[in-house]
Order: structure tokens, then C-alpha cells, then sequence
């Protein structure tokens, strides 16, 4: 079988963004886990959301009376 240099091209392609997709979920779930043991913990300290936003949540620890954004 003899394939042509552009069908060899395509296929070279699908498996690099096949692998591009796959560490991109790799990274987003342990991100997704980071920010859910943060949250936890913050929770645990006593702190609580003041407000939800875009890009960042803005949250208020009762320990010092500030509030501090959290991505």
C-alpha cells in the first residue's frame, strides 16, 4: 500500500492534536481537583464567597475581615 505524502500529513496531524486533546484534559481535571481542595479548605477556615465573577471569585475570611480574590 502506498499512501501519498499528504495522506500521511493528515494522519500526522489527527495524532498530534489527538495528544494536544488528551494533555489538555489531563491538566484541566488535576486543575479542576486543585481548585476544589482549595475551595474546601477554604471553606473549612471559615471563609465564604461574597461574590461569584468571570474570572475570579472574591471571597471574605472572617479571621482577618478581608476579602481576597480566588481564581
Amino acid at each position: 500500500l502506498k499512501y501519498s505524502k499528504f495522506a500521511i500529513n493528515v494522519f500526522v496531524l489527527f495524532a498530534w492534536l489527538l495528544q494536544i486533546c488528551y494533555i489538555c484534559t489531563v491538566f484541566k481535571s488535576s486543575f479542576i481537583y486543585e481548585v476544589q481542595s482549595t475551595y474546601a479548605e477554604l471553606k473549612a477556615a471559615g471563609c465564604y464567597v461574597v461574590r461569584h465573577g468571570g474570572e475570579h471569585d472574591v471571597w471574605f475570611s472572617p479571621k482577618n475581615w478581608q476579602k481576597f480574590p480566588i481564581p
